[in-house]
């Protein structure tokens, strides 16, 4: 039997559960001790990690931020323009109501002021006519009389026929000459003015919010 010389093994070699040798390759062990540069330059890189990460943070915020501030603007302008949609359709209605009572109370005071200035406004076509048949609402004598005054004030000196016409407003007429016809009816025009304004403010609402009642 012969005595085998001791190996020795050193504390970098790694053995398995049955005592084989597994390796000898050199543990690499951890420092323990560093200098002021190194921690400096590490407390430095982690610092600067730690800024860029908030800074990551603190743009996905203000990204989120401005898009609910974007969103938000986005309803309060639409908002704003059913407000301001109500508010000019509003005014509208307020003007025609107040164009309308005004424009009654003045027709109700002079009746035949509408038909004097179609005569004088017909002057020129009717130098030529021989006869002319009105009809109005208010066939008395006194409108009978005021009517051929105004006709003769406006250079017309043939034939006037005036008639009654059944259902007219006392402002309303018909004026018939050979060559042509005008007639006026305050309840029509008013009508009128009326879609008329409508079709303008519409117009101007560029098919998002209808300015004639305020809706979208």
């Amino acid at each position: 039997m012969t005595d085998a010389a001791p190996r020795k093994f050193g504390f970098d070699t790694w053995f398995d559960d049955e005592g084989r040798v597994l390796s000898h390759t050199p543990v690499a062990r951890s420092r323990r001790a560093y200098s002021l540069a190194e921690v400096e330059a590490i407390q430095a890189e982690a610092f600067a990690e730690g800024q860029a990460d908030q800074r990551r943070r603190d743009e996905s915020l203000t990204a989120q931020s401005l898009g609910e501030i974007a969103q938000a603007s986005a309803r309060a302008l639409q908002a704003l323009d059913s407000v301001v949609a109500r508010y000019r359709s509003d005014c509208a209605e307020l003007a025609l109501a107040t164009g309308e009572a005004i424009s009654a109370g003045a027709l109700e005071r002079f009746e035949q002021a509408p038909l004097t200035a179609a005569l004088e406004a017909l002057s020129e076509e009717l130098s030529g006519t021989a006869r002319l048949v009105v009809r109005t609402g208010v066939a008395n004598d006194e409108a009978q009389a005021m009517i051929q005054k105004a006709a003769a004030d406006a250079g017309f000196s043939g034939r006037i026929l005036v008639r009654d016409e059944p259902g007219a407003s006392p402002a309303a007429f018909i004026i018939e000459w050979p060559d042509g016809r005008a007639e006026y009816d305050p309840a029509a025009a008013a009508d009128r003015v009326r879609l008329a304004l409508q079709s303008a403010l519409s117009a101007e609402a560029e098919g998002g919010v209808d300015l004639m009642n305020g809706d979208q």
